[in-house]
């Protein structure tokens, strides 16, 4: 969520409406929080199902780097 409210501060700052601008960042920030839920509760279950089997988790959590990369969700500078 904290970087849905950095997002639409960026995204909101153009605008003179201070409520425009406040519900830019208010969407963002819920948007954000949702995808984290949604990502990181199957992500964080599939961690605990195969807690054992960690030769199999290091490869799909590069993939998921990678995946989350390529699509511009993580930005490395």
């Amino acid at each position: 969520m904290l970087y849905g409210i950095v997002v639409g501060r960026k995204s909101g700052s153009e605008s003179t409406w201070y409520g425009v601008q406040s519900a830019v960042i208010v969407m963002n920030a819920a948007l954000y929080g949702f995808l984290g839920v949604l990502l990181g509760v199957p992500v964080a279950a599939t961690i605990n199902i195969f807690r054992t089997a960690r030769h199999f988790l290091i490869p799909v959590l590069l993939v998921l780097l990678f995946l989350a990369y390529e699509f511009g969700f993580l930005k490395l500078q």
